[in-house]
């Protein structure tokens, strides 16, 4: 599975994949749950790492349109608002690669220039996002040095 994120002519997250009808609610979930939060991406990351790894048997994400329940063999997708949409199931390894790639999609969308940043304002708001989710949650995030824009250390 190959997946492709953009910003349409109106700055709407957009996503392209072969198999749109089977990717629906993967591609909706990264473009309209998550969207140009580098915070919820990185939720997202950790999310899948716990169950990747085995660390929470019961990882998982819940946002304005989907709950998640992942675990180390697959991710499971239930609209919020739609009982009669079935549920989608991925493997694992689909999710935390879009997921993946989502991240580094948000690292070319350009900073809004008419939004000051409040946490670590001298850093890029990948950077200070990183530093805040850290803060909140008392830990390194999973993917330090894993990914690009997450360094393995710093910034102080």
């Amino acid at each position: 599975m190959d997946i492709r994120f953009y910003r349409d002519a109106d700055g709407s997250t957009k996503y392209e994949v072969g198999d749109r009808r089977k990717y629906a609610a993967l591609g909706m979930w990264l473009s309209w749950d998550v969207d140009l939060s580098f915070t919820a991406c990185l939720d997202a990351l950790r999310a899948v790492d716990d169950a990747v790894s085995g660390r929470d048997p019961d990882a998982g994400f819940e946002g304005n349109e989907f709950a998640i329940e992942m675990n180390t063999r697959e991710a499971v997708f239930r609209n919020i608002h739609h009982d009669d949409i079935p549920p989608s199931t991925y493997p694992i390894d689909e999710v935390r690669r879009a997921t993946e790639a989502f991240w580094r999609f948000l690292l070319t969308v350009p900073a809004n220039p008419n939004v000051t940043y409040e946490f670590r304002p001298d850093l890029p708001p990948h950077l200070s996002s990183l530093l805040k989710w850290e803060a909140y949650w008392r830990r390194p995030h999973p993917y330090r040095g894993r990914v690009e824009g997450i360094p393995a250390t710093g910034p102080a």
